[in-house]
């Protein structure tokens, strides 16, 4: 069996010595006639029939994939200069990290038996088209009918990007709408990356928006709330309407409009400044009131807990308070030595009712106790009164909110003269499960 390493773009002798002798296997002829026949020049491959075509080492790509980018086909005459350049086209493709092969005779000793072993780029992308005038589905469609490799997602590297461009410049060339394009990886969110295929123009900004069919929130409202997060950004569809979700649905969810929708955006240019007017027709919806309100996954049962959110049933469902009340939670949860405390809450629509029943989650994690209190800033005699008045007792469940509570006290009971600044610091140590708490006096 004969192996060719990777990125090797010339046999070796060593190598062109085997070709001899694979020659010499599968063609019956003498090591004695071989030796005859020109000594002194460099021997070649042999040229063969290929009997059989394997790839190992895909995960992504089929070998009906692999085999048809490489170009070579069951029956057709190569040699090993054949199979070198059948890798170095799998290699220029941008889709692999490495390629290697091996060939040896096939079965009876006719012809060769050829196998690839890849190892594929693994970080791969979704791809999106921003900023042209054709559908992106018919663009795509272009693209992948002349992409062998393609796939819902594919590898970002230079040598595909500069690829995928090239082949959309040939797209818009055909429609009459010539164009250079760049491809690039980018994301509207840290932890969703994808590759743009976009004009190499700047793209544009986003001058202005307006909201239409809007009545229950008060259009300076929206504009104000927009405004800051969207006038001067580039514009891209997708990240607008991520902005839309974070900026001006909570002010809609707070009149209960839990189904407000932003059902069509378009876009024009601006007549007095560089950018696009961007309109955002509006669909309100009905509005909830709050349904049942359940509190889960707390140390222990009890009204406390309920109490604790304070969410009334059959007001209006203002997801500020949900979200107010989830804090609130996650604050008593504190308050009992649960310092790694979190929460979170679900919402269940009743859509015949309109209402909203909400589910709050808790997740309390370990208990705490207090340490060991320190005392910085102060004599003798004012750190010995801030030790007799402390009210935590060493090694009982420790109350977060404590510290700040008992520096608003000293500073109200007006204890020491002319107090400066103060402030808590806590130190938690995971692995004993205990607070220490600092007092800072100036």
């Amino acid at each position: 069996m004969l192996q060719a390493r990777p990125y090797n773009k010339a046999m070796s002798r060593f190598t062109a010595i085997l070709a001899v002798l694979l020659a010499v296997a599968l063609g019956g002829v003498s090591l004695a006639a071989q030796r005859v026949q020109a000594p002194a020049a460099k021997p070649e491959g042999a040229v063969y029939p290929i009997v059989s075509l394997r790839v190992e080492g895909n995960r992504h790509y089929s070998a009906e994939q692999i085999l048809a980018a490489s170009g070579l086909k069951t029956g057709q005459l190569t040699d090993p200069a054949g199979l070198e350049k059948a890798r170095d086209e799998l290699l220029a493709s941008g889709v692999f990290e490495s390629v290697g092969y091996s060939y040896g005779p096939g079965p009876e000793g006719k012809g060769y038996a050829v196998t690839f072993e890849v190892a594929e780029v693994e970080q791969r992308f979704p791809v999106r088209f921003e900023y042209f005038e054709f559908p992106a589905e018919q663009m795509l469609a272009y693209l992948w009918s002349r992409d062998v490799f393609r796939a819902d997602t594919v590898p970002g590297t230079e040598t595909r990007l500069k690829q995928y461009a090239s082949t959309i410049e040939r797209f818009l060339k055909e429609n009459g709408a010539p164009q250079r394009v760049i491809g690039e990886i980018t994301a509207d969110r840290p932890d969703e990356p994808y590759i743009l295929l976009r004009p190499a123009v700047p793209p544009p900004v986003i001058a202005e928006v307006r909201f239409l069919k809007t009545e229950s929130v008060p259009l300076p409202e929206l504009q104000d709330a927009i405004r800051g997060v969207a006038v001067g950004a580039v514009w891209r569809e997708s990240r607008f309407r991520q902005l839309l979700d974070t900026s001006i649905r909570p002010l809609y969810e707070q009149r209960g409009l839990l189904q407000v929708r932003f059902t069509n955006i378009r876009t024009q240019p601006a007549e007095k400044v560089r950018g696009l007017i961007v309109d955002v027709d509006v669909e309100e919806g009905q509005a909830y009131t709050l349904g049942e309100v359940a509190v889960e996954g707390t140390p222990w049962e009890g009204r406390e807990w309920l109490d604790a959110v304070s969410l009334t049933s059959q007001e209006t469902a203002d997801f500020d308070k949900v979200r107010a009340a989830q804090q609130r939670l996650v604050e008593r949860l504190k308050r009992h030595g649960f310092m790694l405390a979190t929460a979170a809450f679900e919402r269940r629509l009743d859509e015949e009712n309109k209402t909203a029943h909400v589910v709050l989650r808790a997740e309390p994690g370990p208990r705490f106790d207090f340490g060991r209190l320190y005392v910085k800033g102060l004599a003798l005699l004012g750190e010995a009164e801030i030790r007799r008045i402390w009210g935590l007792e060493e090694g009982k469940p420790f109350n977060a909110s404590y510290p700040d509570y008992f520096l608003q006290r000293v500073r109200e009971e007006g204890i020491f003269d002319n107090l400066g600044k103060t402030r808590a610091e806590l130190r938690l140590d995971q692995e004993k499960r205990l607070v220490d708490v600092t007092l800072y006096f100036e």
